[in-house]
């Protein structure tokens, strides 16, 4: 899991990060924007970009992929 703490650096992400993580076959690729206090999944890769991205507020709880028993809910994370 990657951490932004700028919209500048998620610009960058979004453009460029993402290709490396396809081509690499990381199948849940979160970005947690600290500013925002968003989570934003990549999954379903594919040759080129990931198939599924959801941005997710910070009250959502969030389920990893492959390890399911782990769910992050950045609300309660902050307290």
């Amino acid at each position: 899991m990657r951490s932004s703490k700028s919209h500048g650096w998620r610009g960058t992400h979004d453009a460029l990060g993402d290709r490396s993580e396809v081509r690499a076959g990381i199948p849940d690729y979160w970005v947690v924007d600290v500013d925002e206090l968003t989570i934003t999944v990549h999954r379903d890769p594919s040759a080129r970009r990931y198939k599924t991205v959801q941005r997710f507020d910070r009250f959502a709880r969030v389920q990893a992929l492959l390890v399911p028993e782990v769910v992050v809910c950045l609300d309660e994370l902050a307290h």
